[in-house]
């Protein structure tokens, strides 16, 4: 989010309106946009429609664990509720989906998915120029990320 904020302004000189999307239901969402100070609009999807819509399912193993230890890559079982267990121990219950898929997506006025990106990992940013290009070239749009 300290990415987003820092590039904002770019956007907006581009006629992008970012929108974010998240998993969690309208006050975790508030909470959320209030401690990343967020500059724009944070939508809920709690039950994963709009992820559905613009067809995001859910990243595959290599694309989270690539680099956990291989006992990992089959995630069993136990291995989840050990993970589940900890975390509520450390008061840091796991909530949401973390195998949900994210994307960037600039959506012309007029509907049209101009751009989308598919991050191939969870840390596949990309480049600010690609979306406000993607932007200029579509006229007046509007952003879904």
């Amino acid at each position: 989010m300290q990415r987003l904020r820092s590039e904002f302004t770019q956007y907006l000189d581009a006629g992008l309106h970012m929108v974010i999307v998240a998993q969690g239901e309208p006050l975790r969402s508030a909470v959320y946009k209030d401690e990343q100070q967020l500059p724009c609009p944070v939508l809920c999807d709690p039950h994963g429609e709009a992820y559905r819509a613009y067809g995001l399912g859910h990243w595959p193993v290599e694309r989270v664990l690539f680099d956990a230890p291989p006992e990992y890559w089959s995630h069993p079982r136990d291995l989840g509720v050990a993970l589940q267990d900890a975390r509520r121990e450390a008061g840091r219950r796991m909530v949401d989906d973390p195998w949900r898929a994210v994307s960037e997506f600039v959506v012309a006025m007029d509907g049209r998915v101009r751009l989308a990106h598919t991050y191939q990992h969870c840390e596949d940013f990309p480049d600010p120029r690609v979306l406000t290009t993607a932007a200029r070239l579509s006229g007046t749009p509007a952003a879904l990320p």
